[in-house]
Formats: structure tokens, sequence, C-alpha cells
């Protein structure tokens, strides 16, 4: 959680810094985009083109790879925030 944190703090000093360029203001967010929208078309041609016997297993590799980093996508930029109102409301 540590790593998250930390990379959290860094996106913010760019977002603020007023010498930023826009490419390093939305690089992290374009690499965001591509990992989900791969993630949502690998699924896609998964389920509807099929995989080949002899492929399979590297097919699985290969989805459980990008599925951990879209879980890493989408804990970084819902999970910290509902964490933090929830830790704000209940005060724990």
């Amino acid at each position: 959680m540590g790593y998250v944190q930390q990379a959290w703090a860094s996106n913010i000093k760019i977002q603020i810094a007023e010498y930023a360029s826009k490419l390093a203001k939305n690089t992290t967010y374009i690499l965001d985009f591509v990992i989900v929208i791969s993630t949502v078309i690998l699924e896609i041609l998964l389920f509807y083109a099929g995989v080949p016997q002899e492929n399979q297993q590297i097919t699985s590799i290969v989805f459980g790879g990008i599925l951990t980093h879209y879980g890493t996508v989408v804990g970084f930029h819902r999970g910290s925030s509902k964490e933090k109102e929830k830790k704000r409301i209940w005060g724990k």
C-alpha cells in the first residue's frame, strides 16, 4: 500500500507543477487507458474467437498478467479514494 500512496503523491506533485508538460501530466492516464482498453479487447477476443489448445496456457498467463495490471489501475484510481472517504467518515 505504501507504493500506491507514493505514486499517488508523486502524481499530485506533477499535476500541480507549474512547468510540467502536458505529456508529463497525462502519461499515467494514457497508460492506464491503454491497460484498460487492452484488457477489454483481449477479453472479448478470448470469449468470441477462442484459443487453440496448444496456446491455452500462455494465453491464460498473459491474460492473468493484464488482469493484474487492470486491478492495479482500478485500485489506484478508485480504491484509494473510497478507503480515504471511509476513514474520514468512520474515523478509523
